[in-house]
């Protein structure tokens, strides 16, 4: 049986990042998480920002994308809870997405804790940190 080979260019990613896909868009977008984080902690985004809880909205526990046994461990865990979240900026304003830490904000959604934190991928450079995939 033949099958269609995909050829990945991964821009300048290596195969042990991870990674999000944003699928409420066509086509769906990739970004590198990995590299993101990367560059966040090294400070290329600014400091992360403080948003308070009551801008989230509930959690959507039928989308099927929500592990709830790492929430509910996640809860217990206050050094992972503080690991900012990431967000990709909307050139509309705002934030687009979360692209990495929805179960930690879910977990802290759960806990009713007042706030968050978030580095935000200004939107004007988020394609840098995007994979491409191409088919043959």
């Amino acid at each position: 049986m033949n099958r269609p080979t995909v050829i990945v260019d991964l821009i300048n990613n290596k195969l042990t990042d991870d990674c999000f896909t944003l699928e409420v868009v066509e086509p769906n977008i990739t970004w590198n998480i990995s590299r993101i984080r990367r560059d966040a902690e090294s400070g290329k985004f600014g400091p992360p920002g403080i948003f308070d809880m009551r801008g989230v909205p509930a959690p959507n526990y039928e989308c099927g994308n929500l592990d709830l046994r790492k929430i509910e461990a996640f809860k217990t865990k206050p050094a992972i809870l503080a690991i900012p979240v990431i967000g990709i900026g909307d050139p509309r304003g705002g934030v687009l997405c979360i692209a990495d830490g929805q179960h930690r904000l879910t977990s802290r959604w759960e806990l009713a804790l007042p706030d968050f934190s978030m580095y935000i991928v200004p939107h004007e450079i988020e394609k840098k940190y995007r994979l491409l995939e191409v088919l043959p």
